[in-house]
């Protein structure tokens, strides 16, 4: 599932990657036997379908071009044009582990004082092609989670349409949410997971589904009500 393609996007930024992620063929096959498993014990079930991984803030935090350290800026040539990371081609996705070696002079032009004369590792930039296995994979994978479950009659947490619409951002209880790094208040500091307020949020989008799909009335989580205790401990929220 999401974790098939979350290992594959981070690349081996994080972890080594040894093997191809799961083909869409043997998702759903997996993904079948384990939705028949599961209905055998005549336990209620219900599915999250994946996100797109590629709008989580580590995959477009970090810019591919130079930036000014001092003013946070991007640094422009004679003709006032940006100028490139080395090693990065335009569309490329920039990972968030890129930081620690463009401190150290990766990806940096030659003319550059700190520049080591090195591109950025393959490993922390996520190409055209590679952006593309991911977007196919997520697809494919919900396509085969939509169609398995209708087939068995699973409801569907619809993850992928919460997640996009905070990345296009919103507005919860008088705090702005974005997919934003840091401002974002929905995210983690590692820029995957979410924050206190991303999960009390999709709590609510999965007690919305098994209100409506089981013969419960679970109440949901009152955001207006609980926002000074989630906002206690949770320091990425941003007020408008």
């Amino acid at each position: 599932g999401m974790y098939d393609v979350l290992a594959y996007a981070q690349y081996n930024a994080i972890n080594p990657v040894t093997e191809p992620p799961t083909t869409k063929k043997d998702f759903a096959t997996y993904f079948a036997a384990l939705m028949d498993s599961l209905k055998s014990t005549q336990a209620a079930v219900l599915v999250g379908n994946i996100p797109d991984i590629l709008d989580m803030p580590y995959f477009h935090t970090v810019p591919g071009v130079v930036i000014d350290t001092v003013t946070n800026t991007p640094v422009k040539d004679e003709s006032g044009n940006t100028i490139p990371l080395v090693g990065v081609e335009e569309g490329d996705l920039v990972l968030t582990p890129a930081r620690v070696f463009i401190r150290q002079g990766y990806g940096l032009p030659a003319n550059f004082p700190k520049s080591n004369g090195q591109p950025l590792p393959e490993d922390v930039v996520l190409d055209k092609n590679e952006q593309a296995v991911v977007l196919d994979l997520i697809e494919g994978y919900n396509t085969a989670i939509d169609s398995i479950c209708e087939a068995r009659k699973i409801p569907v947490v619809d993850m992928y349409s919460f997640f996009k619409e905070i990345s296009q951002g919103t507005e919860i209880a008088g705090f702005k949410l974005s997919a934003d790094f840091i401002t974002g208040g929905f995210y983690s500091l590692d820029g995957v997971h979410p924050s206190d307020l991303g999960h009390v949020l999709i709590a609510n989008e999965w007690l919305r589904t098994i209100n409506d799909n089981l013969p419960v009335s679970v109440p949901l989580i009152n955001v207006p009500d609980r926002i000074s205790q989630i906002a206690y401990s949770d320091s990425l929220l941003v007020k408008p």
